[in-house]
């Protein structure tokens, strides 16, 4: 019999969230592909199906796995103790009670529900918020205002579903070009310098270059969740997408090929210039379905990257070596054929099918995984 001690593993914000991201991610999907595949078809939550499916793939699954990396990391930005403990287990509840008050329809005031969907944002925002302007931490002030965007997003979305999700998704992109900005050159270049060493030519750090991709990525971003068919964004988007795909090119990744961990983050990082350029032509009036651009972003460019750092980050913190073994890079390079596999249902819709079902093993290998790191770590060194 396993027996969990919760004061371990609410010690850290990665343990319970991280968790919550993968099982979330077959759960959802699982309910979606039922729904889909006519097997579900009495279910009903409190938006239609299809809203309710991107509302828990951006605000549930995604949410978590941010929840997951920011708690954990900002007692590393601050230089404060961890969150952790019963405050940490109301961040989890509230996440739960989430995905509780959207996934059935039973008659709650429209108040309540808002409230039950947007309690986690809020939690995540004071708690944030409250570590970094303690530790007067100025540099990460942008990612608490990124987090009060999703709060004020999450209540939109009972207003203006299609706005909000739009918004969502545009939002997780920033936050991507802002931490990953920082982490995989980062990342890389100790890598490098590990495996090739101390002199070797490492990855170009953010600067005045990164600075121009973020402020216009931004706006540009934002003008697309209202505007999505805009002509004018669309070459906006274009353009961003080169200077994403320049900004990549920096980072050395074709250097990392022999380490799966590291490399992911790069291969993650990619699928940004690819969906901005799908979302552009979209805009610019080409025959490219919008899904195309969301998908290219939400399984390539996020899925993805969520699965490269959050299994870096759990590894790091349970003392595990930063190293891919057989069953996590399954799991990297399995996200990446689902995201090709969904893009590619435009065009052949029996891969729509498969993409879920590929989906479903994919997290479930990462499920696994991170059940292993977090409660037995001794076993994962088999693997």
């Amino acid at each position: 019999m396993v027996v969990i001690d919760m004061n371990q593993f609410l010690s850290i914000g990665f343990k319970p969230l991280f968790l919550c991201t993968a099982l979330s991610a077959v759960i959802l999907i699982g309910v979606w592909g039922g729904y889909f595949n006519g097997v579900l078809n009495g279910f009903s939550p409190v938006v239609s199906p299809v809203l309710w499916h991107g509302h828990e793939m951006l605000f549930g699954f995604v949410g978590s796995a941010i929840g997951g990396f920011l708690l954990t990391a900002v007692a590393s930005w601050t230089r404060r103790p961890a969150v952790s403990g019963s405050l940490l287990g109301w961040i989890v509840f509230c996440w739960f009670a989430g995905r509780l008050v959207m996934a059935f329809d039973v008659g709650l005031p429209l108040l309540f529900r808002i409230a039950a969907d947007s309690a986690y944002w809020f939690m995540l925002t004071i708690v944030i918020g409250r570590e970094v302007v303690f530790s007067k931490n100025t540099r990460n002030y942008p990612v608490v205002a990124i987090l009060s965007g999703f709060l004020g997003l999450s209540i939109a979305f009972h207003f203006y579903p299609a706005e909000s999700l739009r918004g969502c998704l545009a939002l997780i992109c920033v936050l991507i070009t802002l931490i990953a900005g920082r982490i995989v050159p980062a990342f890389t270049a100790n890598w490098l310098k590990l495996t090739l060493g101390p002199m070797v030519s490492t990855p170009v750090s953010f600067n005045r270059f990164d600075r121009v991709v973020v402020v216009l990525t931004l706006p540009t971003l934002f003008g697309w969740s209202l505007y999505p068919f805009d002509f004018r964004l669309g070459w906006l988007l274009c353009l961003v997408s080169i200077l994403h795909a320049i900004r990549l090119t920096r980072w050395s990744g074709h250097k990392t090929l022999v380490e799966p961990l590291v490399f992911a983050l790069h291969a993650s990082y990619g699928w940004l210039p690819v969906g901005f350029a799908l979302l552009g032509l979209t805009a610019i009036g080409c025959d490219v379905p919008l899904s195309a651009g969301q998908h290219a972003l939400g399984i390539g460019a996020i899925a993805a990257m969520i699965i490269a750092v959050a299994s870096r980050a759990t590894m790091g913190h349970s003392g595990q070596a930063l190293k891919s073994g057989r069953l996590l890079t399954t799991s990297l390079m399995l996200i990446h054929l689902v995201a090709i596999l969904r893009i590619s249902a435009i065009l052949i819709p029996d891969f729509l099918s498969l993409s879920i079902a590929v989906w479903l093993l994919t997290f479930s290998i990462f499920a696994y995984f991170l059940i292993q790191v977090i409660f037995f770590p001794a076993r994962l060194r088999d693997h």
